[in-house]
């Protein structure tokens, strides 16, 4: 019978020791310059891969928001229109699940939240925009 060595993520360290999950969700990455539109392609607990257009510097901070997502990371690196971030605090694993579901069911969720906003306006609840 062969022995398989159990590895504790936790324990492991290095660039790569959180598991990470493809994502095509929008996202927010708000630096000194600005608020700017980006797409979250992949995450995990310890920091995330972004498309964004211009994409910062290497060493710039800032804070990567979407959904549930409120995370203050630092760019470690930049290739063409993407770069890799690292959170400042390692992200709860149910977070990372709760952003995956929300990349699958994308499209449901958007309708879900339009047909609320639509429901909201008409029995006069609130209202968005001016």
């Amino acid at each position: 019978m062969t022995k398989v060595a159990y590895i504790n993520p936790e324990l492991q360290g290095g660039r790569r020791s959180n598991a990470r999950v493809r994502l095509q969700i929008p996202a927010t990455f708000t630096l000194l310059s600005g608020a700017h539109k980006c797409l979250l392609s992949n995450l995990s607990r310890s920091g995330a891969r972004v498309a964004i257009d211009p994409p910062p510097k290497v060493g710039d901070c800032g804070i990567l928001r979407c959904t549930e997502l409120d995370a203050f990371c630092v760019v470690v690196w930049v290739h063409g229109g993407e770069c890799g971030v690292e959170f400042e605090d390692v992200e709860p694993i149910d977070l990372v699940q709760a952003l995956r579901w929300y990349s699958d069911n994308y499209s449901e969720y958007q309708q879900g939240e339009l047909l609320r906003t639509v429901r909201e306006w008409v029995s006069g609840g609130k209202t968005t925009g001016g």
